[in-house]
């Protein structure tokens, strides 16, 4: 004979904060008669960040997902689905093609969120590979190679950690060229079935002139090559504060 299967639900319950003197909240998880299976470790002054965690331990965990109830699967289901977008609006994500000469994307979530486009002087990890291929006998070109791979993936580095807002853009050191991207003004596509991509950005760039900040309206091409096209495509329609 089976036993009576069990189902599960996520509550909140209050717990006294003995340095704050106050009530704070705990998320807990309940079977179908009540009795409390599980604690969650953190305590908040949030009732919905509370309830927030014991839901998030319950869709990730197969032991209490699998023997939840209907109702309350497809109540999991939503919040992962929920979780899943406000993790990507909330994370810095870098479109990289890793091709000598082309630009990178980066999706800035501050501010609603912002798409940069950039490149600078020293993205030369292609130029290294091409130098070192071509340096036959001599034994002083691959130190070059090395040297300017090197430099490149300390300014890449630098670089992505730095470009957050339009003063930081503005006191970067060295040279750069610097899209924020403002608007979207039209979606098409090529023959190639790459995307063409007319924008409003505010350029900030000094790698050929002393630096200037202006806006501009261009075309750019979002090829379907790159491996990330589509999930760059997402950002640009779905994430970034752009329309």
């Amino acid at each position: 004979m089976q036993g009576k299967e069990r189902t599960f639900t996520p509550q909140v319950e209050k717990v006294w904060n003995k340095d704050y003197q106050c009530e704070y909240y705990r998320g807990v998880i309940i079977d179908g008669e009540d009795n409390i299976v599980e604690r969650c470790t953190r305590t908040y002054s949030s009732y919905d960040a509370a309830l927030d965690e014991v839901r998030k331990k319950m869709a990730y965990s197969p032991l209490y997902y699998r023997q939840a109830g209907a109702d309350i699967k497809e109540k999991l289901e939503e919040y992962k689905k929920k979780k899943a977008i406000e993790e990507k609006k909330n994370a810095v994500v870098v479109f990289d093609t890793d091709e000598f000469g082309e630009w990178k994307y980066m999706y800035e979530p501050k501010d609603g969120g912002v798409l940069y486009r950039f490149r600078y002087k020293n993205q030369m990890s292609e130029a290294s590979t091409f130098l070192s291929a071509k340096s036959g006998s001599s034994a002083v070109v691959p130190l070059i190679a090395n040297e300017v791979y090197r430099k490149g993936e300390s300014d890449k580095i630098f670089y992505e950690s730095r470009i957050r807002s339009e003063y930081d853009i503005e006191k970067l050191p060295g040279h750069k060229d610097i899209w924020k991207i403002t608007s979207i003004v039209n979606v098409s596509q090529n023959k190639n079935q790459d995307s063409k991509v007319t924008v409003r950005y505010l350029k900030f760039g000094n790698l050929t002139k002393e630096f200037k900040k202006r806006e501009q309206k261009k075309t750019i091409v979002i090829k379907r090559k790159w491996v990330f096209y589509n999930d760059l495509m997402e950002y640009i329609h779905n994430y970034a504060d752009i329309r």
